[in-house]
């Protein structure tokens, strides 16, 4: 198993997760369906592209991002 290391920008950050998505083999939709699956919501990919599009995305919403993606975030300190 490869360990991939991301570094999401603010300004980038709907584009890194459809590569992100794709890489681990789903579209954004799909993305949102299963996030939907897992934790019991029913908004829709649309309201996804918004939030990513005028970034105000929750730190919650992405959490669960990264997890139906396999990742986990972390903060790091920079030097």
């Amino acid at each position: 198993m490869v360990k991939r290391e991301i570094e999401i920008e603010k300004n980038n950050a709907k584009n890194q997760l459809k590569y992100i998505s794709s890489m681990e083999g789903m579209s954004l939709t799909v993305l949102k369906k299963r996030i939907n699956e897992r934790f019991n919501k029913t908004d829709s990919v649309s309201n996804l592209y918004k939030k990513l599009d005028r970034k105000t995305i929750k730190l919650t919403e992405f959490m669960e991002i990264a997890e139906v993606l396999g990742y986990k975030l972390i903060l790091k300190k920079e030097d």
